[in-house]
């Protein structure tokens, strides 16, 4: 087990970059777009990797797509692509076989997340995973990240101290959110976009168990 574990009974997870590849679906949700509606299927590195951190603004503004209708038209397809994508995207590698063992050694799991239940929940569903988690924080619930409600409710919802509980994340406001609730933040680095100054780092997954 990973030495951020010890002591620990509840482990929180952000989902998007933690357990799914999320900003890889937008990314190629918006390069279809492109090639919709421009021909266009060979971009500058840079734009073709930053599309998955802002798709929509970053792909309207190198393009020069100013009009409503325009704007409307790109977005409208971009949603189209990422939704029918999303509904074949898999868990990252070896996440569930993560979570099975870390409910397995007795740890309580829960996610907290800015995506609605309606969004998150076919997702757990077809990856088998619903079953895990004792406490899911969306974004109908009371406070968002990084208010430390968010954590703070999972907290007295599963009867848990702050010091019992680590929250696993790959964005800046993961690591606030921990900050504010005062509970220990492990970076989640494998699809992060920024590299964040902690001192925990989580390279791949499977380091949480193997």
């Amino acid at each position: 087990m990973h030495r951020c574990l010890k002591g620990k009974q509840l482990i929180v997870f952000d989902w998007d970059e933690t357990l799914m590849n999320s900003r890889e679906i937008a990314r190629r949700a918006s390069l279809q777009v492109i090639a919709d509606l421009f021909g266009i299927v060979d971009l500058p590195p840079k734009l073709t990797m930053d599309l998955g951190h802002s798709p929509c603004v970053l792909a309207m503004e190198h393009f020069k797509i100013e009009t409503d209708q325009d704007k409307s038209a790109f977005v409208g397809r971009f949603i189209h692509y990422h939704r029918e994508m999303e509904r074949a995207a898999s868990l990252i590698p070896d996440a569930k076989r993560v979570l099975q063992t870390l409910r397995e050694s007795g740890l309580s799991l829960a996610i907290a997340t800015g995506r609605s239940r309606a969004s998150l929940r076919p997702l757990m569903e077809r990856a088998g995973i619903q079953g895990y988690f004792s406490a899911l924080r969306c974004k109908e619930d009371p406070g968002q990240k990084p208010d430390a409600s968010v954590l703070t409710g999972i907290l007295a919802q599963l009867n848990h101290d702050r010091a019992s509980c680590l929250l696993i994340g790959d964005s800046r406001t993961d690591m606030k959110l921990a900050s504010n609730a005062g509970v220990d933040f492990l970076h989640a680095t494998y699809h992060a976009y920024f590299e964040l100054d902690v001192p925990h780092k989580l390279s791949a997954i499977a380091e949480l168990v193997d």
